[in-house]
């Protein structure tokens, strides 16, 4: 049994204690929660002449953690928690708190900046005082579980316009709990005065509308219920729901706009959204008995997706072509997806094997289910900024009535920004870096080795790359530049199957998939001073394991030059 913290760290306790008593605080230690394993405080501590009321609460892994200080006579408009009443006295990181911190310390030096900025109206009053960083209100209310409304932060409503209706898109009909994202914003004329720069719907089954009004000022009100009835003082109809029915219960969402702080010091638009729930109960008539929640506001433009990275905003305006949706080439796909690339088009003629997801990204569920159209449901559920096609096609068979190579090469390649192969196909490959060359597009091959022991990444850029694919070959060849370690383990069948399989675990293999993305994202954004930065090789060979055993793993990157033996250069080089 796990020891409380003033056991396991004997005479912490008495220093705290002594700590409070050398700055002249009293306090008094509520001995029901320091029988059941917490210590509690009740303080008053004397400031600028002033006597303040306190509680401190510690956490049950004190001191690895920061205590919690309580002001509940105050409201600040700054470093309070409204509802809870405890005071922001460092930044939240754990990074910030030091083990050899004390309640007493805190009392005494940070206390008084706290009161100080935490009443501060203006930026010039907290400079060096306080971090720089938002807080907006909208952080503080209790969400119903698992609730959330996407709305775009870039939004901007005329102060002029008041109140008006919304639609907003969500997820089923089935159940009370509102998961969705608002498509539009209409004015009290019905007058659009909002909508969402790129299509949610399609994530969405289900619309209803709702009532949305703007007040002058945050409502500090934690009950949804009596938030509603505040802001119905100002807005009267909001106090009869208007029902939209399925099944036994009915729904009603109201939003609320008011100004919050959107960056340090600034203020912007907030929402919160309430969402009653009527439930038909024996002795109420319809739509008379109801409860409401707050459901989570969350941003969701692209900007807002992609603050996070903004090297990598070049990509919203670039295509990538992908071949190959394996176990490197589904995490890569993946990947691109998450970084914000404007159109992904995946291709792989195979169906995914259950036993094959112990190195794939989605699993069992996906059995028997073509590789592409998996990836690409996920990616436009779940990335819905990328714009994302996908083709079941097997490239190079003669067999069965599956429309020409040529004509689906056409479509899938036109307009690609690069090409990016994963097929783990030689043959493959080479067409593919053909067609790059042909294109005057980059091309990004990546592959791994048996045993997951290692792999290789490569790019050529047109003018700028000085060999070519097949000098890569050559290279390989005569060991200019190196293969990459494999397993002698012979490939196993599983049963099924009808060829043998190479064995890898997810995790080593994935140092690839990973390797090829930068690279390919890299050549997507070079000549871009802001944007993610280039590399200055060619070939990169990676090495995880060998015969010894496992290493960390490694790189050594290559340039590839044109090859003495390689026809098609020679021939390229005759032609001028």
């Amino acid at each position: 049994m796990l020891k409380p913290w003033w056991e396991r760290f004997p005479g912490r306790l008495e220093y705290e204690f002594e700590g409070l008593r050398e700055i002249g605080v009293e306090f008094q230690q509520d001995e029901i929660a320091f029988r059941n394993g917490r210590l509690e405080l009740d303080l008053r501590a004397v400031l600028d002449e002033k006597e303040i009321k306190l509680h401190a609460r510690f956490p049950d892994l004190y001191p690895y953690f920061r205590f919690e200080l309580f002001a509940p006579e105050l409201t600040l408009p700054h470093h309070q928690n409204p509802f809870l009443k405890n005071l922001c006295l460092i930044g939240s990181a754990t990074e910030k708190w030091h083990t050899g911190d004390t309640l007493a310390a805190f009392i005494r030096d940070r206390l008084p900046v706290v009161l100080r900025t935490g009443a501060a109206q203006t930026s010039s009053e907290v400079i060096g005082l306080e971090e720089v960083q938002a807080e907006p209100i909208t952080a503080y209310y209790r969400y119903g579980a698992d609730s959330i409304i996407l709305v775009e932060s870039s939004w901007v409503i005329d102060p002029a316009v008041s109140r008006g209706r919304f639609l907003l898109g969500i997820e089923s009909h089935s159940t009370p709990v509102i998961r969705g994202a608002i498509q539009e914003i209409l004015d009290d004329r019905d007058k659009s005065v909002a909508q969402e720069s790129r299509p949610l719907s399609r994530l969405y089954k289900g619309s209803l509308r709702g009532r949305w009004v703007r007040i002058a000022k945050p409502v500090f009100e934690e009950d949804a219920a009596r938030f509603l009835e505040v802001v119905s003082r100002e807005h009267p109809d909001l106090r009869n729901p208007r029902w939209h029915w399925f099944g036994d219960y009915g729904i009603d969402v109201v939003g609320v706009l008011f100004p919050e702080e959107a960056a340090w010091r600034k203020t912007g638009q907030g929402w919160l959204f309430v969402v009653r729930v009527a439930q038909n109960r024996r002795g109420f008539r319809p739509g008379h008995f109801w409860k409401a929640y707050f459901a989570r506001p969350a941003p969701v433009g692209a900007d807002d997706m992609f603050t996070r990275v903004p090297e990598l905003g070049p990509l919203r305006g670039k295509k990538i072509a992908l071949v190959g949706l394996g176990c490197v080439g589904a995490p890569s796909a993946l990947e691109f997806a998450r970084s914000g690339l404007g159109r992904l088009n995946i291709m792989d003629g195979d169906i995914v094997e259950p036993g094959t997801t112990v190195r794939w990204p989605v699993g069992i569920r996906a059995a028997g289910r073509s590789k592409a159209k998996v990836l690409e449901e996920v990616i436009r559920s779940d990335y819905p900024y990328t714009d994302v096609a996908s083709w079941h096609h097997r490239l190079g068979s003669a067999l069965g009535d599956q429309e020409p190579d040529l004509k689906v090469l056409n479509d899938f390649l036109t307009d690609a920004d690069l090409i990016f192969d994963a097929s783990a196909e030689l043959g493959v490959t080479h067409v593919l870096a053909d067609f790059a060359r042909e294109q005057a597009v980059p091309f990004v091959s990546i592959s791994s080795t048996p045993g997951g022991w290692g792999g290789r990444a490569t790019r050529i850029v047109p003018s700028r790359t000085k060999g070519c694919w097949m000098c890569l070959q050559h290279a390989v060849l005569d060991g200019r530049i190196p293969a990459p370690p494999f397993s002698p383990v012979e490939p196993v069948q599983p049963t099924g199957c009808t060829a043998p399989t190479f064995t890898g675990a997810s995790f080593d293999v994935q140092e690839i998939s990973l390797a090829g993305v930068r690279l390919a994202i890299s050549t997507l954004c070079a000549g871009d001073a802001s944007a993610y930065p280039d590399v200055d090789w060619d070939v990169a060979v990676l090495t995880i394991r060998d015969q010894v055993g496992l290493k960390t793993p490694s790189w050594k990157t290559y340039t590839l030059e044109r090859h003495p033996q390689c026809e098609l250069c020679r021939a390229m080089a005759s032609h001028g």
